[in-house]
């Protein structure tokens, strides 16, 4: 699906296959990304919703037609909208796109069909817990190591030549097969960004507000939707769909910096780091809440190496390497002085 989050009128969402497959329940494939964007966009909720009552009112089964008859119905349909063609307002034109459609639905009933939609493919959807790590083999033979608190979906089965397309909630590293065909591609599909490669080794972080992309091997192409920029071995790019821009972009140039992917080694590894991030991945892996009482801890870089394993085994390592007390107020709560 490409990755568009610009839907600033209602006819935009009505005129685009995947939502009207996603509003159907047609189809699970881009659910992640339209509840992602539903959630980024709290201001158009009602115009999402009015756009779901719309298409589940006009969607219904289609029947075998010829292709003659399809070709009857779109000329007698485009002959009635360009006799009533207006451009004057945006208004002008989303009630004549509801003509369209509705005009559409009528001729196309009157010849014993339906509206036409993309057929169902069964999907795969896989998810871990807090704390939980799980290893895919899709169906090209690519793999992927899911992180903790993470949702993967794909196609179970995917077409020779066709683009290789997962949608990701989380973080991921990929190890993608290369194609003998040169042209097949493969898709990572987040709420901010598309990362299409032919055959290469990235790790993938959608979380929060941004979704961050490192490349270990080979060569990635990202869609950010107004724009397209290229990634080589060692660069690391943060965008946000919300604020439409890249808001990290560094590299990795020596063996000696922690790779953002040492993760799938089993290992947490983050050096030069200050009190925060580190915290903040602890929560993320593990769903607990690091409340901090001594801010002083935030004065000072630390580095640490982490084996993923229960939290009550990280904890006292946590603790040795910086230097700290931490003391376990709930199975969900943790004090940090």
């Amino acid at each position: 699906m490409k990755n568009k989050t610009a839907f600033n009128q209602i006819e935009d969402l009505l005129e685009n296959d995947s939502f009207v497959q996603w509003a159907t329940g047609e189809t699970a494939r881009d659910s992640i990304f339209w509840e992602q964007w539903k959630k980024a966009n709290p201001d158009k909720t009602e115009m999402l919703e009015d756009a779901i009552a719309m298409v589940k009112g006009l969607s219904f089964k289609l029947k075998d037609i010829s292709s003659n008859q399809v070709d009857t119905a779109l000329h007698q349909l485009n002959s009635r909208i360009d006799t009533n063609t207006s451009t004057n307002s945006v208004r002008q034109r989303f009630r004549w796109s509801r003509i369209a459609i509705a005009a559409s639905i009528a001729i196309l009933t009157c010849i014993g069909v339906g509206l036409l939609y993309a057929d169902y493919q069964d999907m795969e959807s896989y998810s871990t817990a807090y704390g939980e790590w799980q290893t895919i083999e899709l169906p090209d033979g690519s793999t992927v190591k899911l992180n903790a608190d993470s949702e993967l979906e794909f196609a179970k089965n995917w077409n020779e030549g066709e683009v290789r397309e997962v949608w990701l909630k989380g973080e991921a590293f990929f190890d993608v097969v290369k194609m003998l065909d040169q042209d097949t591609e493969f898709k990572v599909i987040t709420s901010d960004l598309d990362v299409e490669v032919l055959g290469t080794s990235f790790n993938v972080k959608a979380r929060g507000e941004k979704t961050e992309v490192y490349l270990e091997e080979g060569k990635v192409k990202l869609d950010l939707g107004s724009r397209i920029t290229y990634m080589d071995p060692g660069d690391v790019i943060s965008y946000s769909a919300r604020q439409e821009k890249i808001v990290d972009r560094r590299r990795r140039t020596s063996a000696a910096i922690p790779s953002p992917s040492s993760w799938k080694e089993g290992v947490i590894e983050m050096r030069d780091s200050d009190a925060f991030d580190i915290l903040n991945k602890i929560e993320e892996i593990y769903g607990v809440t690091m409340s901090v009482r001594n801010k002083d801890i935030y004065d000072d870089l630390y580095q640490v190496q982490l084996p993923m394993k229960e939290l009550d085994i990280v904890i006292p390592i946590l603790e040795k390497s910086m230097g700290l007390k931490i003391t376990k107020q709930s199975d969900k709560i943790f004090f940090v002085d």
